[in-house]
């Protein structure tokens, strides 16, 4: 549901915290894996240099994409956009638990990088349209202050 200047309440408040869930989640996920590499390679007996890939991969993922899926949001909806990268998040999240070899968890984490790259790149875009313009800044900062967080 679209309003000419934002979401009454509490839309809003339900927008925000969703969005803010999902950033949550792509940005705390790509800094996890570095601190847990030891124990993943050790568990998986890995080396260390192939064990790498896990956070390759994921930031790869979301740096070739971020641009092609924030343009795809511009031409098939925000929303849109958000909710497929929040589910191929989740469900490579599935496939990262479910992982046996280095090999599997590295292809999920990198499936988990594209719909990490889906929930980014739009997340600024569904701000702007869930504030209204009088209080955009708020809704800007909040965002900041969760990947900052």
């Amino acid at each position: 549901m679209h309003h000419a200047d934002g979401l009454p309440q509490p839309q809003l408040g339900w927008a925000i915290l969703t969005i803010a869930i999902g950033l949550i989640m792509a940005v705390m996920d790509g800094a996890i894996a570095n601190v847990a590499l030891p124990t993943i390679a050790r568990d998986l007996h890995a080396s260390p240099a192939f064990s790498i890939w896990i956070v390759n991969g994921y930031q790869l993922a979301i740096t070739i994409s971020l641009l092609p899926l924030a343009s795809l949001g511009e031409i098939v909806g925000y929303r849109r956009v958000y909710i497929a990268g929040l589910a191929l998040f989740t469900l490579a999240s599935l496939f990262c638990v479910l992982a046996h070899t280095l090999t599997l968890l590295t292809i999920a984490r990198i499936l988990q990088g594209f719909g990490a790259a889906g929930i980014m790149s739009v997340n600024m875009a569904l701000v702007r349209h869930i504030y209204p313009r009088a209080r955009l800044g708020r809704g800007i900062g909040i965002n900041a202050m969760v990947v900052a967080v």
